[in-house]
């Protein structure tokens, strides 16, 4: 049985087969006993894209958005875990290049550029990847 997360929203609006729901994200702050007293205004609204050509809806209607437990997992590797592996590796090879730490900082820096620019020239891959359903 696939693992899924999901987060309960209300349907802004419909246009075509693009669904906009808006969900409040929430921190860890919820479970805090001091969340009263403290000054972090940590829950905000955030309005989420969905395709739905199954289904209707109205404005107002409650519906649960879904994403499978295991993209939450690659996206924290594309996102937080290659990038990282990308820098050290071009550190490495930067200093075993006998250039100055400068010069391999840089190098590292213009890596990572580069990492970030390849992802976004996938982003329709990555739209297609980590699409969100409607239950």
């Amino acid at each position: 049985m696939k693992k899924e997360i999901e987060q309960k929203g209300i349907v802004k609006e419909q246009v075509g087969d693009n669904v906009f729901v808006e969900i409040e994200a929430h921190t860890a702050c919820d479970g805090c006993h001091a969340k009263g007293s403290c000054g972090m205004t940590a829950c905000e609204s955030k309005i989420i894209k969905v395709k739905s050509k199954d289904k209707t809806y109205n404005q107002g209607d409650e519906v649960f958005i879904v994403i499978d437990d295991a993209l939450g997992v690659s996206a924290i590797f594309y996102g937080y875990v290659l990038p990282l592996i990308v820098l050290l590796v071009a550190l490495v090879l930067g200093s075993f290049a006998d250039i100055s730490d400068l010069h391999a900082g840089l190098l590292a820096i213009g890596c990572l550029i580069m990492y970030y620019f390849g992802l976004n020239l996938c982003r329709r891959y990555f739209k297609e990847k980590f699409a969100f359903r409607i239950r």
